[in-house]
C-alpha cells in the first residue's frame, strides 16, 4: 500500500479528494504541506490525526519545489485552466481559505497561470496517478476505485466508508 501524495494547485478538488481518500479504513491524513519551511499546516478536521509525516500515508502538496520523500504522487490537475483560476480569483475575494479557523481573504496571485503551469509540469512526470479535476467529478465511483487500486490500496466503496463513519459517529 503506498503512501499518497496529492501534488495539486488550488482550485482542483483536492480537498474534496482529501476528504474522501480520508475516509478509508487505512488512511492516516496529514493534511497539506504547502509553507516555505517545509511544514505540514493541519486544518481544524485534521487536528486529532498524527502530526509526524512518517507517520501518515496520505497528504497534499501545492508547491512544486518541494516534495516529501517517500510518498507515490497523484497528480491532480484541471483540464480547464481558466475556470480554475477564475475559481481561484474568487476564492482568494471572498474569503474561502481558512486559516487558525477563520475564514480569510488572500491576494489573488498574478502569475497564478505560470504557477499552475510550472506545477503540472514538475508534478505530471513524477506521478504515478495523473487525474484531472473533470474526469473525477464526472465519475467519482470509478476514480476512487482507479486511485485505490493504482496506488495499492484495498478498494472500499464509498457506501462502506460512509457506514464506518456512521457506526463510529454512534458509537
Amino acid at each position: 500500500m503506498d503512501k499518497i501524495l496529492i501534488a495539486t494547485t488550488p482550485r482542483t478538488g483536492s480537498n474534496l479528494l482529501m476528504f474522501s481518500l480520508e475516509q478509508h479504513s487505512l488512511a492516516i491524513c496529514g493534511g497539506e504541506w504547502w509553507n516555505e519551511e517545509e511544514i505540514f499546516c493541519y486544518p481544524v478536521h485534521w487536528e486529532n490525526k498524527t502530526h509526524r509525516a512518517d507517520k501518515v500515508n496520505l497528504a497534499k502538496v501545492l508547491h512544486g519545489e518541494k516534495l516529501l520523500h517517500g510518498y507515490a504522487i497523484l497528480h491532480l490537475f484541471r483540464e480547464d485552466v481558466n475556470a480554475q483560476i477564475a475559481s481561484w480569483q474568487r476564492a482568494c475575494e471572498t474569503g474561502i481559505w481558512i486559516k487558525d479557523g477563520t475564514p480569510y481573504p488572500t491576494d489573488f496571485p498574478i502569475d497564478c497561470e505560470q504557477r499552475i503551469t510550472s506545477a503540472n509540469k514538475t508534478f505530471r512526470p513524477l506521478a504515478k496517478l495523473s487525474l484531472s479535476y473533470e474526469d473525477m467529478v464526472d465519475d467519482w465511483g470509478h476514480s476512487m476505485w482507479r486511485i485505490q487500486r493504482t496506488f495499492g490500496w484495498p478498494c472500499e466503496s464509498f457506501a462502506q466508508a460512509t457506514e464506518r463513519l456512521t457506526r463510529k459517529t454512534h458509537k
